[in-house]
């Protein structure tokens, strides 16, 4: 499955330190993504919702570095373009989370922020905090009188490269070795559940609460009822 932030190096030396306990329990956890530049309309039409769109990255992000989520709470604006609102969709969008350890989780989202594109993430720990914030394509910063400038990149496909790299490689390796992939199914559905919660919660300005079942390895995330049936209410 194609949720290529896991095999981003930065990412996955966060989660490394997360699991191997150098940060110590998770209390909070914060993650930005910002495109430069919105999608084309036409795009956004059929694109399932912002929350299944751009935010389902986060969503998986936040659960394979903090942990399960019990609770998702949307709100969401549409402040750059009114065809937004005539669509029924949002271009700014903040996702307040619970995970199932009681730490909280804070996502910010953006289909237009002008400066650049940004992929930034944060998790506080008893021990320790972790940042990752790569979304310069230098190290250089150039001071000149009372301001600083850097450069920025401009898209996914730039800041994510070697992730994108890494992911097929794990996926050629898994085929021909008869290994299980890296991201399967199940981590899909459980990302597409909580993106569906986050458009639920932003459509009826309530919290969702989740429910969690387990089977081995396997985790199933459903709202209320199986989320076949909720979607078949849109």
């Amino acid at each position: 499955m194609g949720l290529h932030r896991r095999f981003d190096p930065d990412t996955s030396a966060a989660r490394d330190l997360v699991t191997g306990g150098r940060i110590g329990a998770p209390y909070y956890f914060r993650t930005s993504l910002r495109d430069m530049t919105p999608q084309p309309l036409e795009y956004i039409k059929v694109s399932g919702s912002f929350f299944v769109d751009v935010s389902i990255h986060d969503l998986d992000l936040a659960r394979w570095l903090v942990g399960e989520i019990v609770e998702v709470s949307a709100t969401g604006s549409s402040v750059s373009n009114p065809a937004y609102d005539e669509l029924g969709t949002v271009d700014q969008a903040v996702i307040v989370v619970r995970f199932e350890n009681g730490a909280l989780g804070v996502i910010d989202n953006s289909r237009i922020a002008g400066y650049g594109y940004e992929a930034s993430s944060e998790i506080v720990g008893a021990e320790a905090t972790l940042r990752i914030d790569h979304s310069q394509r230098t190290n250089l910063t150039v001071l000149s009188g009372e301001s600083a400038r850097r450069d920025h990149v401009v898209d996914f496909v730039e800041r994510f490269r070697d992730a994108y790299r890494l992911e097929l490689v794990s996926f050629v390796d898994a085929v021909r070795n008869r290994r299980p992939v890296a991201v399967d199914g199940w981590d899909a559905l459980a990302a597409f559940t909580l993106a569906s919660a986050a458009d639920r919660s932003w459509r009826s300005g309530e919290p969702v609460r989740l429910e969690i079942d387990r089977a081995g390895d396997r985790v199933e995330y459903s709202v209320g009822r199986r989320i076949a049936e909720l979607m078949s209410d849109r």
